[in-house]
């Protein structure tokens, strides 16, 4: 199983570039998993909740999941990904994880710090296991 991992630096509230710019480097990618930054397609650094709400999306309709599900599907691979998720009035930084059959599953970050209390629900999620095959993902 190959195993990688995308680092690079998000522009703050730039999704639509932000996935542009990961979707390129996805599409050069030789491996079955890659884990992707949290809050890789917002930009990480928050105000407030307000802000955070502008920029949430909805799991799993929302433009980034359906983006990663679309590139997991064409390249046949599992990526893990942070997305600030909108549910209802709350928002929760969350990570997800798709493969080449959809979603498989969500995780809501249980232990925040520091100012992510300020913008963030914690998580209700619980800790989770998936097996994509050849390897366990574990939340």
């Amino acid at each position: 199983m190959r195993v990688g991992f995308y680092q690079f630096d998000p522009q703050f509230g730039e999704v639509a570039k932000n996935l542009e710019t990961v979707t390129a480097k996805l599409e050069q990618a030789d491996a079955d998993l890659i884990v992707l930054p949290e809050l890789f397609a917002s930009g990480y650094q928050f105000l407030s909740q307000e802000e955070a709400q502008q920029l949430a999306e909805p799991v799993p309709d929302g433009p980034t999941v359906r983006r990663l599900v679309d590139i997991a599907k064409r390249r046949k691979m599992h990526l893990v990904a942070g997305l600030p998720e909108r549910s209802g009035s709350r928002c929760y930084n969350s990570a997800v994880l798709v493969g080449p059959s959809g979603l498989l599953g969500r995780y809501r970050k249980t232990h925040l710090f520091s100012e992510e209390t300020r913008c963030f629900t914690p998580g209700d999620s619980g800790f989770l296991v998936w097996d994509i095959g050849p390897a366990k993902i574990v939340s």
